[in-house]
């Protein structure tokens, strides 16, 4: 499962500057379009986008719309939500515009172009119309930052952004969704220097638990768990197989037996192996750096939290910390 991106940039530093340098007055009087959603559904990966600028819907369990979900029709969404940023300097000060959280929806849907998906694209930014998709289906929207949004403090870039999703069904090309970003420069700022194109994106796992989406995933979250602290100090892996008896804790599919229950299928309490370490903290061994130290007792291997770490009588060395949040 993926969703890919190639970038294309036409008149980033503003050649026939004279006749660019301002969008003709009439532009920001012009119709735009609504905000809508269109969902590319014909592989296996599915997934809304938007024609301002994102690609998800944040609201996907009370609206339905696939927010990269896979397997397509499961109801597995992988996706809160994402967005294109743009960033570039304008009288030398850093300026971005940005799909992001409310208020910080900087996009709007460009006039003339409401949006499509399917086998031909009525109408594309160069003019071409009634053209073949270049995918099995294809999805076509166009937006621009030219208005300013006092809610967020936005200085307009001067960008337009064509995008085109592509999907396909074919058994090697069935689980990603490919977008190409064609960017061009209205030449509202004139040049544009050092500019910078990236991708925002909050992934979850979200459909396990829709009471509380922000847990994150199944396999093994090391960020926000509400008021339940006891996670961060569980011990129920042995990601190195320390006692070299070939039992981790984890099942085939990389999850630890004794999480998330009702959930995980595979929980099993019997499944645990404690190793001494706490499964949200970090552990590289190192014999040049300071004694490691047990974190949690565990009984049946003698080890006690706060004494050092010894195996086999070798100490262990290295470093221990707890894991950068998701």
């Amino acid at each position: 499962m993926a969703i890919s991106h190639v970038v294309l940039m036409d008149n980033i530093c503003g050649k026939n500057r004279n006749e660019t340098q301002n969008p003709p007055s009439s532009y920001k009087t012009l119709t735009r379009p609504e905000k809508a959603f269109f969902n590319h559904t014909t592989n296996n990966l599915w997934s809304a986008i938007t024609n301002y600028g994102s690609v998800g819907d944040p609201n996907s369990p009370s609206t339905g719309r696939p927010s990269a979900q896979w397997p397509g029709g499961s109801g597995n969404n992988y996706l809160y939500d994402a967005g294109l940023w743009l960033g570039t300097k304008i009288g030398g000060e850093p300026a971005v515009t940005t799909y992001f959280y409310n208020p910080h929806v900087e996009y709007l849907p460009t006039s003339g172009f409401f949006g499509e998906i399917g086998a031909v694209i009525s109408k594309d930014i160069h003019g071409k119309e009634n053209a073949k998709s270049r995918s099995l289906e294809d999805s076509y929207v166009v937006y621009d930052d030219l208005e300013s949004h006092t809610e967020s403090n936005h200085v307009p870039l001067g960008l337009k952004v064509a995008q085109r999703g592509l999907t396909w069904s074919l058994p090697e090309f069935d689980d990603f969704i490919a977008f190409e970003y064609y960017i061009i420069n209205t030449g509202l700022n004139g040049y544009l220097e050092d500019v910078y194109v990236a991708y925002w994106y909050d992934i979850d796992v979200s459909s396990s638990d829709n009471t509380e989406p922000h847990i994150d995933d199944l396999v093994d979250y090391e960020g926000w768990d509400g008021g339940n602290t006891n996670s961060d100090v569980m011990d129920v892996v042995d990601p190195f197989d320390l006692d070299n008896d070939g039992i981790t804790g984890y099942d085939e599919w990389g999850v630890p037996y004794l999480k998330d229950a009702p959930q995980n299928p595979n929980y099993n309490p019997g499944g645990a192996e404690p190793d001494g370490f706490y499964d949200e903290w970090a552990v590289l061994f190192d014999e040049k750096a300071d004694t490691l130290f047990w974190q949690k007792d565990v009984p049946e291997l003698g080890r006690i939290a706060g004494e050092p770490a010894i195996i086999d009588g070798r100490l262990l060395k290295g470093y221990q910390f707890p894991r950068s949040l998701s």
